[in-house]
């Protein structure tokens, strides 16, 4: 019966670090995902920001 509880024992051990793995590489695409977020954000801005004085300087240009 010993070895038994042993393995078993072993076997919710393993299946603990396992499912705490793949909880951290879930909290760790969360992270990345945040973090792309942010920089298409940003990216995005300064598309807008960008066109616009493209804009501005051709109309000024036209003028």
């Amino acid at each position: 019966m010993a070895g038994t509880s042993v393995i078993g024992d072993a076997f919710c051990l393993s299946q603990y670090l396992f499912d705490k793995k793949v909880y951290s590489i879930g909290e760790s695409v969360k992270k990345l995902r945040s973090d792309q977020e942010a920089v298409l954000k940003k990216i995005s801005t300064a598309l807008a920001s960008q066109q616009t004085s493209l804009t501005g300087q051709t109309m000024t240009s036209r003028d």
